[in-house]
């Protein structure tokens, strides 16, 4: 299953942390302008982490994707203990299975 494959590249506690309603948690929401939003979910483009917290590098493939949106993202939240900002290793997951995506030329098919 996919959750066996996430496992054995170290996401052990993802079947647990996104199971049921939990897939819905703060921590895996974002909101987006419905392009961003498409773009996002098809694996157009993706957030690259940076060495500032909470702060995320729009990037994808083709530049015309995200060439009228800001470079940079940083997620904030006035009380980020009860209203958490989402969370850098399911970003780090989407952008890496975007790559994947594109490299394997898989990208090509997903709807």
């Amino acid at each position: 299953s996919i959750w066996a494959i996430l496992q054995r590249f170290g996401y052990q506690e993802l079947p647990e942390e996104l199971n049921g309603s939990n897939i819905h948690c703060l921590e895996n929401v974002i909101t987006m302008e419905l392009n961003v939003h498409e773009y996002f979910d098809n694996l157009d483009i993706w957030l690259t982490s940076t060495d500032k917290s909470n702060k995320y590098k729009l990037e994808s493939k083709d530049p015309i994707y995200i060439s009228p949106y800001h470079q940079y993202v940083t997620f904030t939240m006035p009380d980020e203990k009860n209203l958490p900002v989402p969370r850098r290793a399911y970003l780090e997951l989407h952008a890496t299975c975007a790559k994947v995506a594109h490299l394997s030329g898989a990208a090509d098919y997903i709807d």
